[in-house]
Order: structure tokens, then C-alpha cells, then sequence
């Protein structure tokens, strides 16, 4: 441990992972701390540094405040598979505060950064008043649920007010910025051919679509929560999401080109030429031959707009000295696909879809069991025919069986969740499902029609130097009744891990075993169509062994893996003799040497070979990749100096890969370094009388300023 570049480490004490340090008398005023570690390998880890304040007697704003940051820029230029790409960019962190209020802010600015996408520039703050009330603005990825919210970027304004026994969390701004097309031509304007027309007088309507754009996704969320003394805990949460139509103009300023081909032109003999125009050369054209443009203000052919409210609750509470938690959450979405017309009207939903007023929707809901008319609740969800659910609930079905209807809800989820924590052994039950209509804009990559069971167990033993862990997952998709062949998978898994401690040998094992059943029976496949059961066996075992030696006085590290993927048919006597089960099997291995020489150089020798093994018609084909590198890092006047290079062989069969890499970088002062980095890539083409390609290249320049 070192503070302001002065070692303390023979004043150090280490005990159960607790660094502790009295260094005596230090001047009022900032201090900086280093600690520096190695891994029980011997494997050196970058040092964590930071920043404290020595107070004097009195009050002196100036020398109270803390400030620090840093600033970095980089600069690359990369050429790969015959395309060339320059990209810059500039990073920033700046921290200032008092003990008790601290901003935290950052920044990134990339060339990357277009308006024909979503925003790749970063601007990010944080203010925080003690740990009670923390305040985000600009980019931040808030958590609130892992059903609702959890990590998505959102750029706008977030509270977070945290008491003892309260906690409110609050969430607005967009999810997606507005992009009014892609740049590239019919990427904003487009002619539609088998919609435009010409009647007898010879008059031609030409039918134009709008494309390419992204509508603003507003986002507003919220969660509040209660804390009884970790005995009883509540919450609730809500979201709302919603593109906003207006955000997309229908005319917008660029040049955007759209393109007219032979089947536009041939509309008429004296139509308008091939070639690429601006929407007003082609809405000139169109005007001097007295003709005219369908063009709607809805309804385009790109993305329709969205709307989605999803709502839950959670409730849990701890046992045991809270090294036992339970936890309930249920979610519900509403989700509307598509928003052009707005909300409707109960009577414009009757006649929407069959034309009578019946007093049915679909001729299947009764509109007598919607309590509300839908048009008054468009400031929450725009309902209409396009809205999943229409109804949440099934009301014939809850009279009977209320319970199940509602936890089997197609645009509900829920967890059941049990945790234990404790110093030798920890584990996890939980319950999962996500109905295929569940929604939320928040976390667009749930997965849905799902439900799942989870156990798992870890035990550490030998004073935590050995750990074992077990775990099963069962996942199925048979939610809804009407699911015929439901995909079921059962996922065990075992490890051992032994990690006696430095300079000891330590081992990692891992097995896992996925076994795949859709339930088909052969007799209910049509004559001569594909067979399409399902009833496989994936093991996959991961080992790798740790091996630290010292050899002539050089300290040594070597690491070996192996990798092996084995798939397996369970039908494979009862399928037909010309069935190809399109499954793979891989097997992976790598031995890798790390070497501590003297005079700061450090080296890295490793050697991998990879073989996948694919299932063709006329046999098992065998393909297999080895490759070959050596690193090395040099540091040299005190770590102010640092030298980099490598190079390296891969041969796939059809082509050898020859490479090489170097850089470095140069500490000028203690807050300021700069670097470079550049990397070549040949190819050999086996196969084509061995022809030399230059494959890939990069040229990366950084340099850094810490304040």
C-alpha cells in the first residue's frame, strides 16, 4: 500500500480480506491511495487508487472541495475484409463535491455519432446528496425490476430517494430518439409500383410510402418500496412507454433521394424517367406532366408507432438474521402495436372488425364486460383492436377457476423466490413464468412464453478453499393450452472448484448436461412431411487446471483447458434411416504460459486447437483450427515506459492467418500518457495457389490526462 507514492506496507495488516493501515500524523489536506495485489497465482492486478481528505481545524470551503476527473482521446483507423474505418472519439469523467453533496459526471464523443441512427455519443451526471437522494441526468441505465426496468439506457432525469425504511425511484426521458430516415436512397421516400396506377383518361396517381424513420419513445417509470425492519417488504411499480407520432415528419428538409425504376416509368410513355430524385425534382415532375402523388399522413409502410403501460408489485421479507429472503413479484402489460388511429370508442371497436353492431368485438368479447369506455383512458393506453390483451382476463374462465386465470394470463409474469446466504453454504429457488403477451419496452429482450424452475446449491468448504455447486432448470413454453408441442428443456449442471491458495495448483471442473423434448409422437406427422421431433442430450464439460511454478528463479503460471461439446439423438433408433440430426459436437483445447523474466518483461505463450465435428449425409466431416502466439510486455524507468508486441499463427484448413502486433505507451508525467497500438493481419489462400492477402489491420493512438 503506498499513499502519495510512499510505501506503507510494512505498517500493512491483512486479515480476512480487511486491509487495515494507521499511518500516524498526515498533513491536512488530498491524499491519494494505492493498493496494489497480486492474485494467488502471482498474477499481477492494476492497482485501485483513490482519494481522501485530511480536514484541519476551522472552515475552509477551498480546501474542502474534491476534485479530480480525467480525460482521454483515441483515435483508430482499421481495415478489415476490404472495408477501411476511421473512428475518434474523446472520453471524460469529472468529479467534484463536498462530503456530503458530490457530482459525478462523464462523457463520450465518438465520430460514430449520426442522425441516421440512434445516438452513440454519451453524456452522463449524477448528483448525490449523502446515500439518501441520488439524481441522474443525462444517460443512465436505471433498474427498477427485473420485469419492468432493468439496465436499458435511457436519456432524461432520474430520483432516487432512499430513508431507512422508504425508497422512491422515479424515471423520465426517451428510450429512442427521433430519426427521420437512413441516409441512403428510398430511406426516407419510396415508390410504391403495385400501388400506383393509371386510369383511362391517362392520369397517373403515384403511390408514395414513408421509410426509414424511428419514432421518440418517451419513457416515464416509477417504483416505491417499503422496509418494515427487513420483516415485511412492499412495493410498486409502474411504466409507461409510447412512441410519440409527431416526433416524424411526413416532409422533412434533408435531400433524401428516392429512386424511380422501369415499372414507375412505364406507367405511361411520356412518365417519368429512371433515375434517383429529391421529393421535390420528383413532386416538379409529377406536377409538369399534370399528374398526382397518393401520399398518406399515417399509416406508412415502416414501423408503426407503440404504446405500453406494464404495472406489478412485489412483496418478500428476511428470515434468520436476514440470511434468509423471500420474495413474491407479479407484472402485467398492456401493449398496443400499432397507434395511427388512436384510442376507439366502445361502439367503434363493436363495428371495427365485423362491420355490425352486435354488441360483440371480434364477435367474441361483450362489450357490456369492458366497465369504461376505452377512449377515456388514452392518457394511460390508447386501446383498439391492436392492443394484446383486448381483455386481460378470460371472465368466463375466472368464475371457475380465478386463481389459475390470473396467474396463467398471457400478458402476465411473476417470480416465486427464495434466497439463502450464509458463510458455508448458499442456494436459490425460483419460479418464473412470462406469458407470450407479457410486454415491456424497458426490457425489450425478456424472453416471453416461458416458465421456469431453478434450484441452486453452493457449498464452500475446507476453510473456502474447495466449492462445490449443483443446479437444475427445468423451462417450458406450455403456458397456454393451445400449445400442442411444447419445447421442454432440463438443464443440470456440477462444479468443482479447488483453489488452495498462492503459489498451489488449483482446478475447475464443470459439467453440464441440457436434455431437449418436444413431445411429438411419430403417428401424428403427416406422411412425408420433415420429422420434427425433438429428444436431445447436450453435454458440455469445461476443465481447466492452474499450475504455478518457479523455474531457474523465474516465476511461471501455466494454464491448460479443455472444452469438449457432445450432442446426442434419444430417437435416434426410431428415426428413418435418411434423418440427419443437424447437431454439432466441438472439442477445445489450450495451453497457456505465462513467464515473469527479469528486468520487467513479461511473456505470454499459448497454443489452442479446435475441432467441430458436423454431421453431413455422407458422414461425419471433421473440421479443425490450431493456433499459435507469443506476448510480451516490457516495462522499464519505473513503469513510465511500456512496450508491447506479439505475434501470431492460425491455420482454419483453407487459409493460414499470419500476425503480428506492437505497441506502447509513454507515462510523460505522473497525471498524463499517451499510446500506440497497431496490429497487421496476412492471409494465405491453401486452396488458391497460395495467394497472399493482406486480411487486417488497425492503428490506434491514445493519450490521457488524470486532473
Amino acid at each position: 500500500m503506498k499513499i502519495d507514492g510512499e510505501d506503507y506496507s510494512y505498517q500493512t495488516e491483512v486479515s480476512d480480506g480487511i486491509i487495515s493501515l494507521v499511518p500516524g500524523t498526515i498533513k491536512p489536506g488530498t491524499h491519494r491511495i494505492q493498493v496494489q495485489m497480486k492474485t494467488k497465482q502471482g498474477l499481477i492486478i492494476e492497482p485501485i487508487e483513490w482519494k481522501f481528505r485530511v480536514a484541519k481545524t476551522g472552515i475552509d470551503l477551498r480546501s474542502e472541495i474534491n476534485f479530480d476527473g480525467d480525460l482521454s482521446v483515441r483515435q483508430s483507423a482499421e481495415y478489415l475484409g476490404g472495408y477501411s474505418k476511421d473512428v475518434s472519439g474523446i472520453n471524460g469523467k469529472m468529479n467534484i463535491g463536498l462530503l456530503w453533496i458530490k457530482s459525478r459526471n462523464s462523457f463520450r464523443i465518438t465520430s460514430r455519432e449520426s442522425e441516421f441512427q440512434q445516438s452513440q455519443n454519451r453524456f452522463s451526471g449524477k448528483i448525490e446528496l449523502g446515500d439518501y437522494l441520488h439524481i441522474h441526468f443525462g444517460d443512465f441505465n436505471p433498474r427498477l425490476s427485473s420485469f419492468l426496468l432493468d439496465g436499458k439506457r435511457v436519456r432524461g432525469l432520474g430520483v432516487d430517494l432512499q430513508l431507512p425504511s422508504f425508497r422512491f425511484q422515479f424515471v423520465q426521458g426517451e428510450l429512442n430518439r427521433p430519426v427521420q430516415w437512413t441516409g441512403k436512397v428510398d430511406g426516407g421516400y419510396q415508390l410504391v409500383a403495385n400501388k400506383s396506377s393509371i386510369n383511362s383518361t391517362g392520369h397517373i396517381t403515384y403511390f408514395m410510402d414513408r421509410t426509414g424513420y424511428t419514432f421518440r419513445q418517451a419513457i416515464n417509470a416509477f417504483r416505491l418500496s417499503f422496509d418494515f425492519n427487513s420483516k415485511f417488504l412492499f412495493g410498486i411499480h409502474f411504466l409507461k412507454a409510447k412512441d410519440e407520432i409527431s416526433s416524424v415528419e411526413k416532409l422533412f428538409s434533408h435531400q433524401a433521394g428516392l429512386n424511380v425504376d422501369t415499372t414507375i416509368a412505364g406507367l405511361s410513355e411520356s412518365g417519368i424517367p429512371v433515375g434517383e430524385y429529391t421529393y421535390s425534382q420528383f413532386l416538379d415532375s409529377v406536377t409538369i406532366g399534370g399528374h398526382s402523388i397518393s401520399f398518406s399522413d399515417k399509416n406508412w409502410g415502416g414501423k408503426d408507432p407503440v404504446d405500453n403501460l406494464v404495472f406489478g408489485f412485489d412483496i418478500g421479507s428476511t428470515f434468520d438474521n436476514r440470511n434468509l429472503k423471500f420474495d413474491f413479484s407479479w407484472n402485467m402489460s398492456l401493449s398496443n402495436k400499432n397507434i395511427w388511429d388512436g384510442a376507439m370508442t366502445l361502439t367503434e371497436m363493436d363495428t371495427t372488425l365485423d362491420d355490425s353492431l352486435d354488441g360483440l368485438i371480434m364477435g367474441e368479447i361483450d362489450t357490456s364486460s369492458i366497465p369504461f369506455d376505452p377512449s377515456s383512458v388514452e392518457d394511460y393506453i390508447i386501446i383498439n383492436p391492436y392492443m394484446t390483451p383486448l381483455l386481460p382476463i378470460d371472465y368466463v374462465s375466472f368464475e371457475d377457476h380465478p386463481i389459475a386465470t390470473i396467474i396463467n394470463m398471457p400478458s402476465a409474469a411473476f417470480r416465486l423466490r427464495l434466497k439463502g446466504n450464509y458463510s458455508w453454504n448458499s442456494f436459490r429457488i425460483e419460479y418464473r413464468q412470462i406469458g407470450p403477451a407479457f410486454t415491456s419496452l424497458g426490457n425489450p429482450y425478456l424472453t416471453k412464453n416461458v416458465r421456469e424452475f431453478f434450484i441452486q446449491d453452493r457449498l464452500a468448504l475446507l476453510d473456502h478453499k474447495l466449492f462445490l455447486t449443483t443446479s437444475f432448470k427445468h423451462q417450458d413454453n406450455k403456458i397456454l393450452s393451445s400449445i400442442n408441442d411444447p419445447l421442454s428443456t432440463n438443464t443440470f449442471s456440477g462444479s468443482f472448484n479447488l483453489m488452495p491458495g498462492p503459489g498451489v495448483p488449483s482446478i475447475m471442473v464443470n459439467v453440464q448436461s441440457v436434455n431437449k423434448n418436444n413431445f411429438q409422437e411419430m403417428e401424428l406427422i403427416d406422411p412425408g412431411a420433415p420429422d420434427t421431433r425433438e429428444d436431445s442430450k447436450m453435454v458440455n464439460t469445461v476443465m481447466s487446471v492452474n499450475f504455478p511454478f518457479e523455474l531457474k528463479g523465474l516465476k511461471q503460471n501455466l494454464i491448460i483447458n479443455v472444452n469438449t461439446v457432445k450432442n446426442s439423438d434419444e430417437l435416434s433408433n426410431k428415426r428413418s434411416s435418411g434423418y440427419l440430426f443437424m447437431k454439432a459436437n466441438t472439442k477445445g483445447y489450450s495451453v497457456n504460459l505465462s513467464t515473469q523474466l527479469r528486468l520487467g518483461l513479461r511473456t505470454l505463450f499459448s497454443v489452442t486447437k479446435t475441432e467441430l465435428i458436423m454431421p453431413t449425409d455422407s458422414g461425419d466431416q471433421i473440421f479443425s483450427w490450431t493456433g499459435l502466439g507469443l506476448t510480451a510486455n516490457y516495462s522499464m524507468r519505473k513503469n513510465t515506459i511500456n512496450l508491447t508486441g506479439g505475434v501470431s499463427f492460425f491455420d482454419v484448413g483453407t487459409s493460414r492467418l499470419y500476425g503480428g502486433k506492437l505497441g506502447g505507451s509513454y507515462k510523460i508525467l505522473e497525471q498524463l500518457n499517451m499510446g500506440v497500438s497497431g496490429n497487421l493481419q496476412l492471409s494465405q489462400n491453401l486452396i488458391s495457389d497460395n495467394v497472399w492477402s493482406w486480411s487486417t489491420s488497425s492503428l490506434i493512438l491514445t493519450a490521457g490526462y488524470r486532473f
